[in-house]
């Protein structure tokens, strides 16, 4: 909802852009209906895919937008920073923790706020070069074979070993 009503709220992106919006299924009926309120039925696109078209949009991707107002770790903002995808991610929960000082942050609960953050993301292109850098940096401190060894050194030091 609060995507949509940013997306919406602003001409430079509603003029330039379309919010595509992967996984999840369908869209719910509210969300159908806030699609139709703002009348951007020909700029918000719903698809599904396998990881390899996900990776391919995440490269495309102006921006990747990460409206969470909860997650015990939050991997797709890490995805997008992966791929070179800049990141704007809710302020909320241990998002803030997992990405750090490579994305925008917003509050959940402000859809002015999503929409400041959408549109300095958008054009200020030495942001989005920054952004991406610090996105390649964050990502690398994150893979599961740091996690395995972590995981194996702290049960080694429970167990005393």
């Amino acid at each position: 909802k609060l995507l949509l009503e940013a997306f919406a709220r602003s001409t430079n992106i509603k003029n330039n852009y379309k919010l595509l919006c992967f996984g999840g299924g369908s869209f719910s009926k509210e969300e159908v209906f806030l699609i139709k309120k703002y009348k951007i039925e020909d700029k918000v696109v719903q698809i599904s895919g396998n990881d390899d078209l996900l990776a391919d949009l995440y490269r495309q991707a102006a921006v990747f937008v990460y409206p969470s107002l909860y997650e015990g770790f939050g991997i797709p903002p890490l995805e997008a920073m992966h791929f070179g995808c800049p990141v704007i991610a809710s302020n909320s929960a241990s998002i803030p923790e997992v990405v750090g000082q490579a994305a925008l942050l917003f509050e959940p609960t402000s859809s002015d706020d999503l929409r400041i953050k959408l549109d300095k993301a958008l054009s200020d292109m030495e942001l989005r070069k920054t952004l991406i850098e610090l996105g390649y940096q964050r990502k690398s401190r994150f893979s599961w074979d740091k996690c395995a060894q972590e995981t194996f050194n702290y049960y080694k030091s429970v167990l005393g070993n």
